[in-house]
């Protein structure tokens, strides 16, 4: 499974991921170049990587 961690998540929660799942392939928003993109932006970016997107967003 590949993650992409949204940049609302904190860092205690990749940590805690990696720690259980060590070889766990996740990357995080700020990693990739995408803090601060629009939502539809970085959920593009993570279909064509096949990336699972991780975050506390809730839709209005």
């Amino acid at each position: 499974m590949k993650l992409l961690l949204d940049e609302n998540l904190e860092a205690a929660i990749l940590r805690g991921l990696l720690r259980v799942r060590p070889g766990l392939d996740v990357v995080r928003v700020v990693d990739v170049g995408f803090a601060g993109a629009p939502d539809r932006v970085v959920l593009a970016w993570a279909a064509k990587q096949t990336r699972v997107v991780v975050s506390r967003d809730r839709a209005p």
